[in-house]
């Protein structure tokens, strides 16, 4: 009989199978490249629980060595998905920042906009190699020193992922405030990085608390459960509330051909009142 984690397991994957479906025909449709992060989180959610499920099925001997090498891809898999989110926050903040900025006459940018979101990815590759040392030298089959040179640096790896995703809510909950008119994307980052903040939390108590670590329904709870719900507030059309409207597009060429054309009217009347004064 398969155990709770397998049957949890599977329906995990079952979820980000239809997650990648959504994402995947998005992406074919408009090829912008959050859609294709999205897609790849999936794929990779979908082969960290896939190997999940086949390791609780107990069809390998624990230990062995295809037994150590899935777990650490399992593990690794599952421990730098949220990387991916925070990179597509940032990319939703790149996106609209800049436009808000010129429409509300503030050319000015702020300290999140140049640190975090322009080099987001200068932070995060630190963590992406403390958590593969980390998974890498805490396997069962190594010595107690190494494993728990391993568990130090996971907990390094988490809070600094904690800190970047709690410094990702401030500034949604900062910029909506900021920019009442256009709030509503700001809300959609605050929701997503409290709720991947809270799984974070989790995994740091977990961690730093071993004997709650084993529990299933918290595993699941705090884990994908938190995970999916963001997903799912992410299914809507992103498109609209990041990138503008087509009509949006429409209204700013036909303003801006009107003011060039208005110009060019302008000059005209300039030169023929000119050649005027010249008679």
């Amino acid at each position: 009989m398969a155990s709770a984690d397998e049957i949890l397991a599977i329906i995990t994957t079952a979820i980000y199978v239809l997650f990648l479906g959504q994402f995947g025909i998005r992406f074919a449709r408009t090829r912008w490249w959050i859609y294709g992060a999205f897609s790849f989180f999936s794929c990779i959610r979908i082969t960290g629980y896939s190997i999940r499920a086949y390791l609780e099925s107990n069809s390998i001997k624990v230990g062995s060595s295809r037994w150590t090498s899935l777990f650490l891809g399992d593990t690794i898999l599952l421990s730098i998905g949220v990387i991916f989110i925070l990179v597509v926050l940032a990319g939703f903040y790149q996106s609209l920042i800049p436009k808000l900025r010129y429409h509300y006459g503030n050319q000015g940018k702020g300290i999140f906009e140049i640190w975090m979101v322009e080099r987001t990815r200068l932070f995060l590759m630190p963590i992406i190699i403390l958590v593969l040392v980390g998974v890498g030298i805490s396997t069962p089959d190594n010595s107690p020193s190494h494993i728990n040179a391993g568990l130090i640096l996971r907990k390094i790896s988490i809070l600094a992922l904690l800190a970047i995703s709690l410094l990702f809510l401030h500034a949604a909950w900062d910029y909506g405030r900021r920019y009442k008119n256009h709030a509503f994307p700001f809300k959609l980052c605050m929701l997503v990085s409290a709720l991947f903040s809270a799984s974070l939390i989790y995994k740091i108590i977990a961690t730093f608390v071993l004997s709650i670590a084993p529990v299933v329904w918290a595993i699941y709870v705090f884990g994908p459960l938190l995970e999916i719900l963001a997903i799912l507030v992410l299914c809507i059309d992103l498109q609209t509330p990041f990138m503008g409207r087509k009509e949006d597009e429409i209204v700013i060429e036909k303003d801006s051909e009107q003011s060039s054309q208005e110009s060019t009217e302008e000059s005209v009347d300039k030169s023929d009142t000119h050649q005027l004064s010249s008679l």
